[in-house]
C-alpha cells in the first residue's frame, strides 16, 4: 500500500543497533510493513496520506518544503517510532530465509548464536516500541482534540496503582496487621 518509505535505511541505521552489512532489502520491507499495518493504523488513513503526498512532492521537488505539522509529527514521533518498530519486527527475517531447499537458518560464521533468548531480546523492543507507539498516540489525539481516556496503555508487565489509599496504609500500620 505504501508508495513511498518515511525513513531511509541510512537513519535506521544511524539511529538503531542494526549493523552496516544489513541487507537493505529486509529493511525496506520491514518498514513497509511496519507503515501499512502499525503506522496507518494509529494516525488513520486520512493523515497517512497527507504524510505520503507530502513525502512523494519532496522527492519530486527537492526545494519543496514540508508542511511544520507533518514535519514536527515525523521528526518527534512516527520516526522513534518506526525505528523501534523496525527492530521488533526484523529479527525472523535476519534469521530465517526462504529458499528451494524450504525454511533455512542462516548463520555466520564468526558469529555466536543466541538461540532461545531471542524472546527477551523482543520483550526488549516491545517495551520501548510501546512506549513510542503511546506517545504517538497520544500526540495524534491531543492534535484531534480527543481526551487521553481513548489511548490504550502498554503493558510492561508491571502493575501499579494509580493512588495509593493512604488511609489504609496508615491504619494497617497503626493495627500492625500487615495489609496494604
Amino acid at each position: 500500500m505504501s508508495k513511498v518509505l518515511f525513513l531511509s535505511e541510512r537513519t535506521i541505521k544511524e539511529n538503531s543497533i542494526i549493523e552496516e552489512n544489513i541487507e537493505p532489502k529486509l529493511l525496506k520491507i520491514t518498514l513497509k510493513e511496519v507503515q501499512d499495518l502499525d503506522l496507518m493504523t494509529i494516525i488513520g488513513e486520512k493523515l497517512y496520506l497527507e504524510v505520503e503526498n507530502e513525502y512523494i512532492q519532496r522527492n519530486n521537488d527537492k526545494t519543496y518544503e514540508i508542511e511544520p505539522s507533518i514535519k514536527i509529527l515525523m521528526d518527534n514521533y512516527v520516526k522513534d517510532f518506526l525505528i523501534y518498530a523496525v527492530l521488533l519486527n526484523i529479527p525472523n527475517s535476519l534469521n530465517y530465509k526462504y529458499t528451494s531447499k524450504g525454511t533455512v537458518s542462516i548463520t555466520d560464521s564468526n558469529a555466536t548464536q543466541i538461540g532461545g533468548n531471542i524472546e527477551n531480546v523482543k520483550r526488549f523492543y516491545r517495551v520501548k516500541y510501546d512506549a513510542y507507539r503511546l506517545r504517538l498516540i497520544e500526540y495524534i489525539n491531543k492534535c484531534n482534540g480527543l481526551s487521553n481516556t481513548a489511548v490504550a496503555s502498554y503493558s510492561t508487565g508491571w502493575y501499579l496503582k494509580q493512588t495509593p489509599d493512604v488511609v489504609k496504609i496508615a491504619e494497617s500500620r497503626h493495627y500492625k496487621t500487615g495489609r496494604r
